[in-house]
């Protein structure tokens, strides 16, 4: 049963080392092999673990074979232990022993007592035994066979000549017992075919098969066969199987020991290319630099909704005064829609407010407009009653001129006057009996389906889990990392109080940095925009009202995602002829050209300005005013 629990845990497991081994998994008490199955399942799905020990577990046939089908869609263990149950080979794939060896004695069958300090000493008496790419120290290597610089077999005159490009080339090697391995055409080479392999410190002998025939490499180093075959060489000694009988000689090398990062991965049929940084597992948020960023999640949700319903009059007016058990329901209505409310309020506050981060009366008209809220009726949701609302929650809330102005809405009394006019228009005064609602929180369920979802709002989320929140942006931001950080220590702090850090940037220094980075050009982006890209990067402010106006200041994490807005908002809205659309076209190319642009701001140098006295004309002479020249 632990062994069980064990393997079913390592599915949700961050470990990246793990020595399982002589803890018999394996049991003949496990007769529905429920533990080997786990354990296949578990290194299915796990890309964190990275080195493993499960050697002498007493694994029988059938659940090393269950074993090994789920370790082939795997290919970041990069180190892999089945000594005395199973056989790894050379790329990792693992195989069943035949049948009685896993009764020999497994003293001798790993070099290392334990993986997690594995050293080698005395390299001399030692030979790889288990195939392991991080114990044995496995470095790679890359192969290449050339065509036109390898000839034929030399002790065959008779034999045809090599085609110039021939159909399939294979490796054959001693660390693989001579199992062929395709080799890939290099699409920058048109000569040559290529593999990268991963290959164990010492002498490596190799030979290639040209369409059939065996040959080696002219221009390489080899060995030449000695009078009883290769049996003198150790790999043979080994039991790696033979080479080709008829080949004179063998291409050689002697690989060296290496502690670098591994970037090939393992299992897969045929070797890439390692054009690719090292391989240390997946890519993970929790290491990115969006990871700091406060999501959207229903917990932080739910704290801004309590703290926004807290600040309202809403369990108090109207029909809910005196029905409290209703005044909850229009409650849970509103905690389950709040995502709607915020961001409506947040685009229009923006878009259409000079005050950006409370909601004016133009604004305000303009979501009436938009979402369909008033009525041209005489008694009813019309403009008059809109109006008296919105004076009415405007008074509401604590006296503070910054954030909470005389003529403009914060978060919560628009939460509130919304749903006064929710009520009035679908339950207090319907101008149609038969649309009336039958209660007040149906009236604001039907008010947010009908009218508040016509509001234009961001996606926030899906932005950022659909577009920015990747690998590609992730190693974008993180090699840019100095430029930004010059960037935004210089337009951050004017709005800070001295004591107050880190610093952060204002609206009025974004939109400084936008201008001077030549990115407002007022056709593709203009004033609108600025203000969108600032306010959307965001992150959602649990109070807005005690937070000492932190969500009127952008912070660092937020720095990187208000200017993936702006080279978002360029590649949808731009010129594909302008200046600063890349060639490539992509995401992270437009993002890269604005941080490019940002960092040239910072980094040209200013023209001086010249003294009206230096000012010359065009003859040489001092340049004067009209009523100077009258004069003279």
């Amino acid at each position: 049963r632990g062994g069980l629990a064990l393997a079913r845990g390592l599915s949700k497991s961050r470990l990246s080392h793990l020595d399982l081994s002589w803890n018999s998994m394996g049991s003949n008490m496990d007769r529905g092999r429920e533990c080997s199955s786990a354990l296949s399942a578990a290194l299915e799905v796990n890309m964190e673990l990275l080195h493993a020990s499960f050697s002498h577990n007493n694994f029988s046939t059938l659940d090393c074979e269950s074993i090994a089908k789920g370790l082939r869609a795997n290919h970041s263990l990069m180190g892999l232990h089945m000594e005395g149950d199973a056989v790894l080979d050379a790329r990792g794939f693992l195989s069943t022993m035949e049948s009685g060896a896993q009764d020999w004695d497994g003293g001798g069958s790993h070099v290392f007592t334990r993986i997690l300090r594995p050293r080698v000493r005395g390299r001399e008496a030692w030979n790889p035994v288990s195939n392991c790419w991080i114990c044995e120290k496995w470095v790679e290597c890359r192969f290449a066979w050339h065509h036109a610089e390898s000839p034929p077999d030399p002790l065959d005159q008779d034999a045809p000549t090599l085609p110039a490009k021939p159909t399939d080339v294979y490796l054959m090697a001693d660390f693989d017992k001579w199992e062929p391995q395709k080799m890939n055409a290099n699409k920058d080479e048109p000569n040559e075919h290529e593999c990268y392999r991963m290959v164990p410190p010492g002498p490596v002998h190799y030979y290639f098969m040209i369409d059939g025939q065996a040959s080696y490499a002219a221009n390489i180093e080899t060995v030449d066969r000695g009078p009883l075959g290769y049996t003198h060489l150790a790999s043979i000694k080994m039991g790696k199987g033979l080479p080709h009988p008829d080949l004179p000689a063998l291409n050689t090398f002697d690989a060296l020991e290496s502690d670098q990062d591994i970037s090939l991965q393992p299992r897969l049929v045929h070797a890439e290319s390692p054009k690719r940084k090292p391989v240390t597992g997946p890519w993970r948020f929790e290491s990115s630099v969006f990871y700091k960023y406060k999501q959207d999640t229903d917990a932080l949700l739910d704290k801004a909704f309590e703290k926004d319903f807290a600040q309202t009059k809403i369990p108090t007016s109207g029909p809910l005064k005196k029905d409290p058990e209703e005044a909850e329901r229009v409650r849970e209505v509103l905690q389950r829609n709040y995502a709607v409310f915020k961001d409506v309020f947040k685009h229009y506050s923006a878009a259409f407010s000079s005050e950006v981060f409370n909601m004016a009366g133009n604004a305000f008209n303009e979501v009436l407009n938009v979402c369909e809220i008033t009525e041209d009726v005489a008694k009813g949701c019309n403009r008059t009653e809109a109006d008296m609302v919105f004076i009415s929650s405007n008074m509401s809330g604590p006296k503070n001129q910054q954030l909470n102005p005389k003529r403009a809405l914060c978060r919560f009394q628009f939460l509130e006057l919304m749903t006064s006019l929710a009520i009035t228009k679908f339950f207090r005064l319907p101008t149609d009996e038969e649309k009336r609602c039958a209660s007040p929180s149906e009236a604001v369920e039907r008010f947010v389906a009908e009218c508040l979802s016509k509001g234009e709002r961001d996606a926030g989320q899906e932005f950022r889990w659909n577009e920015f929140y990747n690998e590609e942006i992730d190693d974008l931001l993180k090699s840019k990392q100095t430029e930004l950080n010059k960037v935004y220590s210089k337009f951050t702090g004017k709005e800070n109080r001295p004591t107050e850090k880190p610093k952060t940037m204002s609206l009025g220094e974004w939109q400084k940095l936008l201008e001077g980075a030549g990115l407002m050009d007022g056709e593709i982006f203009g004033d609108r925009a600025c203000r969108l890209c600032y306010v959307r990067s965001m992150q959602t402010s649990e109070d807005e009202l005690t937070d000492d106006t932190a969500h009127r200041k952008l912070k660092m994490v937020e720095f990187y995602e208000a200017i993936a807005r702006v080279a978002q908002h360029r590649m949808v809205n731009g010129d594909a002829d302008h200046p600063l659309a890349p060639a490539c076209g992509t995401f992270a190319g437009f993002i890269a050209e604005v941080i490019s642009a940002m960092f040239k701001s910072i980094t040209k140098p200013k023209a001086k300005a010249k003294k009206p006295d230096e000012e010359k004309g065009e003859g040489g002479g001092s340049r004067r005013g009209s009523k100077e020249l009258a004069a003279l």
